[in-house]
């Protein structure tokens, strides 16, 4: 899983992985919490985002070290040029993220997708509202030909989700990352505009 953008190559970013741990960030059953928005990301979200990112299960998902700083968070959300911000607003608060990330040149149109929701804000199916929204601006809005992601082969209900979203299987990666001291493998899925147009999503932005 989780929303912390890849320092590797463009259009891949290794932060998308959701481990499971029993009882997963994101599930799929469509079903939200009350007073639930999409919306961008504002600078009062940097100190509510790192305590989000700071979870104990989010850790998990992390590709970076645990205790996430202010500073590391706001200097993420402030990189605009290739990355692109999404927020789950619950009671008037951010409960959870997702971003996509993009490269240049013969990449420009190749990105990949970081999500993570708030441990206290697991199973009430805001990452589905914020795929949803995602693909919807990336394909609608940011003209993006593909949509990529890696997630832990053991993440069932992300896998799902994604399976649901359109996404296809490309791969697994061998010890793609290490995690309690064990290497993962770990599942690479995509989605392109003409699939995605295909299905003939009408999520609008924000909703």
């Amino acid at each position: 899983m989780t929303g912390i953008p890849s320092q590797g190559r463009p259009g891949l970013a290794d932060a998308t992985e959701e481990p499971n741990f029993g009882e997963p960030r994101i599930d799929d059953s469509g079903e939200t919490g009350a007073c639930v928005r999409i919306r961008g990301p504002r600078r009062a979200d940097v100190p509510i985002l790192a305590d989000l990112m700071s979870g104990a299960n989010v850790v998990q998902g992390l590709s970076v070290m645990p205790f996430i700083s202010e500073y590391e968070v706001e200097r993420l959300l402030q990189d605009s040029q290739c990355r692109y911000w999404l927020i789950a607003e619950q009671a008037g608060l951010p409960a959870g993220w997702a971003f996509l990330e993009w490269g240049a040149g013969r990449w420009r149109r190749i990105a990949s997708v970081g999500i993570g929701i708030g441990d206290a804000q697991a199973g009430l199916g805001l990452g589905r509202r914020l795929m949803t929204s995602l693909l919807r601006v990336g394909f609608g809005y940011l003209d993006m030909h593909k949509i990529e992601l890696v997630v832990y082969v053991d993440n069932l209900a992300a896998i799902r989700l994604y399976e649901s979203l359109g996404f296809v299987h490309e791969g697994t990666k061998r010890g793609n990352a290490i995690r309690e001291g064990r290497f993962v493998d770990a599942h690479v899925m995509s989605v392109l505009q003409s699939d995605w147009l295909d299905t003939g999503s009408e999520v609008a932005p924000g909703s």
